[in-house]
């Protein structure tokens, strides 16, 4: 379901951490910047998606912030659950002149559009709203509005940023991850769902869990992202449990 990422200025992913992380999201990737330095500081935010080719994105990426090491970046790298596979649906999104997004996680929204994703949608509902960078009324609506499994994360024309659900992420030496499943190692055979990996049953067995304080008993069990508890064989959505994926869809009706 996508991975969200908020770089701090003077950070930079390596190349094995992008390079993961577009291998286990395959369907485009992309990264925003608002340079700090020369003719465009504070006047435009820079963009740049990649549907097919990772060394050309880590190109683009490695170059843009090398040349910008103030600048605070959004990446993001897309698996689709909605809307086509194209360079449109790639993150980030603008949602209004001097204001970008990416997410990561799924949004009950209604959808005009058949080829374009949640995000697209949930973007455009949101354009005429103040700015949640600068508004905390706005940010703990949004919060409200979307969920605790979905994860977004907003820059401005002005280098300022702001996270929906950052508690959900994890920073690592000042770059944020909204989900660490790029770390996983992936073994294909019979294995169960194991925090978006697939792990062999003849295998030795993982450690027992304990997530949010609630002990996960069966290492190859689906564990739900939010709480940590098993994911039952019917749940709608592969990373929840039925319980948090109803929490998560208990906002308000953007229709």
């Amino acid at each position: 379901m996508c991975i969200a990422i908020v770089q701090k200025p003077g950070k930079k992913l390596t190349r094995k951490q992008l390079r993961s992380c577009w291998k286990e999201n395959p369907d485009g990737g992309g990264f925003a910047y608002a340079p700090r330095t020369g003719k465009n500081r504070n006047e435009k935010l820079m963009l740049c998606r990649e549907l097919n080719s990772f060394k050309a994105f880590w190109k683009a990426y490695s170059v843009s912030v090398n040349e910008n090491p103030k600048s605070v970046f959004l990446v993001h790298c897309r698996i689709a659950t909605s809307g086509k596979v194209d360079l449109n649906n790639c993150h980030p999104f603008v949602v209004k002149p001097g204001l970008v997004m990416i997410h990561n996680g799924i949004i009950d929204i209604p959808q005009t559009d058949k080829n374009k994703s949640d995000t697209f949608h949930f973007s455009e509902a949101i354009n005429k709203l103040p700015s949640p960078v600068e508004d905390e009324d706005v940010k703990w609506l949004l919060e409200e509005a979307v969920g605790f499994g979905n994860k977004v994360a907003f820059l401005d024309v002005w280098n300022n940023y702001t996270i929906l659900n950052e508690k959900s992420g994890t920073w690592l030496d000042g770059i944020w991850f909204s989900n660490l499943h790029w770390k996983t190692r992936k073994v294909y055979s019979t294995g169960a769902w194991h925090y978006g990996s697939y792990y062999s049953s003849l295998e030795k067995p993982l450690p027992s869990l304990e997530t949010n304080g609630v002990k996960v008993s069966d290492p190859y069990a689906r564990r739900c992202i939010d709480c940590g508890l098993q994911v039952e064989l019917d749940s709608k959505f592969p990373e929840f449990c039925k319980a948090c994926e109803a929490d998560q869809q208990r906002g308000f009706n953007f229709g």
